[in-house]
């Protein structure tokens, strides 16, 4: 079961990541590289967002996110039996409530 909800999870928060490479292509901005590649992509669009870009992710939003990408990394460096449920739980839980956000502050800026 931890495996299967830890693979949702990193999906979840990969095509977060994918909505926003495509809004880095649309405004013609380079993606981040290098170690801090996954931070730098959402900080381009959280509340110090450069202004080339519009402001995706307000703080609260910024900030939800970020146990999932930190989740990601956790998920593709370990193994599944290794993965303690209770911690990533509650953000499971939680993921329906950050996409309908997500979702929806992508359309205002569209």
């Amino acid at each position: 079961m931890s495996t299967v909800v830890g693979a949702f999870m990193q999906q979840f928060y990969n095509g977060i990541e994918s909505v926003l490479k495509r809004l880095c292509q649309y405004h013609g901005v380079p993606l981040p590289e290098g170690e801090r590649y996954h931070a730098d992509l959402v900080s381009l669009f959280g509340p110090d967002h450069p202004p080339s870009l519009p402001q995706v992710l307000d703080h609260d939003l910024f900030a939800d996110l970020e146990p999932f990408r930190q989740f990601r990394h956790v998920f593709r460096t370990s193994y599944g039996f290794q993965l303690d449920w209770t911690r990533f739980a509650p953000g499971a839980a939680a993921a329906p409530g950050v996409l309908k956000r997500f979702e929806s502050a992508v359309r205002s800026v569209l």
